[in-house]
């Protein structure tokens, strides 16, 4: 048996040379079993635990916990821009699926109306076609576009699984903005907010509110 005094003298490393870990001809290796349960073993790890911290450790742990952490990029929102008459909106572009060239309104009989236009081909597809002016109060809700007239542009939206097509007269393409960029709408109006775009404000439509008017005014 290896005396006290021999354990104590003996290599911090030999379980990575005579040990386990290397020849394993080390004659304690046959009373114990492995380097693990060996004093010498045990007792290079209690001293490793009770040495003092390196500085360039403690430096390291630091500067690492005293690092300023960067703000979070801020939350930003896209929106597609489009005008009707002279009222430019914005929707939100998981809401919008494209715009297409202006086409034909199909009026449905006893069921066209100033806000309900009717249908319109759109790839193969009739779609609901309806005036965001006259939806929105922008026109006076008499003034009934002619059935043959045909706008440049038509926004082709979806709502909960309906899609929707609208007439506009201009369209600016998708804007990305900071979330923080919206401005409260006024009071009383049918956006949810305002973004200033350029030379021009953006009034972004409250979709839930839109297409819950538009679902009402299809409703025999």
């Amino acid at each position: 048996m290896m005396s006290e005094s021999t354990i104590r003298t003996a290599s911090d490393a030999c379980w990575a040379s005579e040990g386990i870990g290397g020849t394993q001809t080390c004659p304690r290796l046959a009373e114990v079993g492995h380097c693990r349960l060996c004093p010498v073993y045990m007792d290079a790890g209690r001293r490793l635990l009770d040495q003092e911290v390196p500085a360039d450790y403690r430096a390291a742990w630091t500067a690492q916990t005293g690092r300023v952490v960067p703000p979070d990029t801020p939350a930003t929102m896209s929106f597609v821009q489009f005008a009707v008459g002279d009222h430019w909106l914005g929707l939100k572009s998981p809401c919008c699926l494209q715009m297409v060239d202006g086409r034909p309104v199909h009026r449905v009989p006893f069921r066209s109306n100033a806000v309900f236009l009717g249908l319109v081909n759109v790839g193969g597809e009739m779609l609901l076609c309806a005036s965001l002016q006259h939806a929105l109060g922008l026109a006076d809700k008499a003034d009934v576009p002619p059935a043959d007239k045909v706008s440049r542009w038509m926004l082709v939206a979806v709502w909960q699984g309906a899609r929707w097509c609208f007439p506009v007269d201009q369209t600016d393409g998708i804007t990305v903005c900071p979330a923080t960029a919206v401005q409260p709408a006024e009071e009383g109006s049918m956006a949810a907010g305002r973004v200033d775009s350029g030379t021009r404000s953006v009034a972004l439509l409250d979709e839930s509110r839109l297409f819950g008017i538009l679902e009402q005014r299809i409703t025999p």
